[in-house]
């Protein structure tokens, strides 16, 4: 009868473990916030019809979980610049990307352009996690 209930308990204690693990890699996964929605719903923005002598700008934030947060690398394409408000973000806050597209280094039309941030943070038993999350953003070039 013991060794049953040390059975059941030893499950048990597995099952919450997992649990656990499972929670830690969600918030990898709701790390990143777009357009005030939580997780990766949106990983697209469209800034539609943009003249040639404005610079339009979009923001993406960055909250840290549990852990503390280090934006360790931001790629960008041609005709984007990126203004990084803070490179480590502690547990509980936010963190600022804004995204400007400059229409002078473009050509006249569509454009889609990716924009690439990668994270590094340690989890519980202090190995480094990096976390690669890529964005898009489109719209026309007028005039």
């Amino acid at each position: 009868m013991k060794l049953k209930n040390i059975s059941v308990l030893l499950i048990f204690l597995f099952v919450f473990s997992y649990v656990g693990l499972a929670q830690e890699d969600d918030e990898e996964i709701q790390m990143f916030s777009v357009e005030n929605t939580r997780g990766l719903k949106t990983n697209l923005h469209d800034f539609g019809t943009i003249e040639k002598n404005s610079t339009p700008e979009y923001k993406i934030e960055i909250k840290a979980q549990k852990h503390k947060l280090l934006i360790s690398d931001v790629y960008m394409s041609k005709g984007v610049s990126i203004l990084l408000l803070k490179k480590i973000i502690r547990p509980g806050k936010k963190g600022i990307v804004v995204v400007k597209v400059h229409p002078e280094y473009m050509k006249k039309g569509k454009f889609v352009k990716k924009i690439h941030i990668t994270t590094k943070k340690k989890d519980l038993n202090g190995n480094i996690i990096t976390v690669k999350k890529t964005y898009s953003i489109k719209g026309e070039i007028v005039k």
